[in-house]
């Protein structure tokens, strides 16, 4: 048998997602990483996971033929960057899927998806485009996820659960057998979908319920069967124990409320 050509990678975003894939396909026979691009310019010359940072997008300009990995978590980012560099000739958008994870049968790929280790994708799945599937994820058969969304990790995916494009679904978060999430929405870690998401909702809790315009920091939680209202703001790390009226800031474990907004 002959020795596998390698292809020489270029990581967009040095942040933990990129760093992930520099890390963990560098080992691959496919690939060979020469570095990262980030729009951060406290960070060119730079090294992460033992690549440094070329340049920013425009460095793709002066290279003729280049596989690309988008290494962002945030669906809304990673789809701007594409539209930013879709133009530009000789790049190529593999998909990354671990050998760690488990593809059943007729599950089908478009380009630039990255799958983590531990991932069960089952049978007549179809994932789109820059899909990225974090560990532990089960993905159960006949799903659809569009374009750019982002499955945190634990994300435990219903059959027939149909995912609207540059969606985001927090650590852990449930769907029951053919639900359907719109496009643009974000899931909150640990919530329970039992039906449909319109386009563009943030939901929590277990069930789920929809809060509109409003926003979760990282690792809030709720307990079971709260409330959040519309036009809230959980700061990161909150617990929330009790429902929050509308128009509110809640910060703290427990949540509290520090200021209400006249909405």
């Amino acid at each position: 048998m002959g020795k596998t050509e390698m292809k020489d990678l270029i990581i967009i975003g040095a942040g933990d997602v990129g760093k992930y894939i520099a890390y963990h396909f560098s080992i691959l026979p496919e690939f060979r990483v020469i570095g990262f691009l980030d729009d951060d310019k406290s960070k060119l010359g730079n090294y992460y996971a033992n690549y440094p940072v070329l340049g920013d997008l425009t460095y793709l300009k002066q290279i003729k033929e280049i596989s690309i990995a988008i290494g962002i978590a945030n669906p809304i980012i990673k789809q701007k960057i594409f539209n930013n560099i879709k133009y530009i000739s000789g790049l190529e958008f593999p998909n990354l899927i671990h050998p760690n994870s488990w593809i059943g049968e007729k599950v089908t790929f478009g380009k630039g998806n990255i799958i983590y280790p531990g991932t069960m994708i089952n049978y007549e799945t179809k994932i789109g485009d820059f899909v990225t599937v974090n560990m532990n994820c089960a993905i159960g058969h006949n799903c659809n996820i569009e374009n750019f969304g982002t499955l945190s990790p634990g994300v435990n995916l219903g059959g027939f659960t149909h995912i609207g494009e540059s969606s985001f679904i927090g650590i852990g978060a449930n769907t029951i057998q053919s639900t359907k999430i719109g496009s643009q929405c974000t899931i909150g870690g640990g919530s329970m979908i039992i039906k449909d998401v319109p386009d563009g909702c943030i939901v929590v809790g277990n069930p789920g319920h929809i809060g509109e315009s409003s926003f979760i920091g990282i690792g809030a939680n709720t307990i079971q069967s709260t409330k959040i209202g519309s036009q809230c703001t959980i700061g990161g790390g909150s617990m929330i124990i009790k429902d929050v009226p509308d128009g509110c800031i809640v910060v703290g474990n427990p949540g509290r409320v520090i200021k209400k907004m006249d909405i």
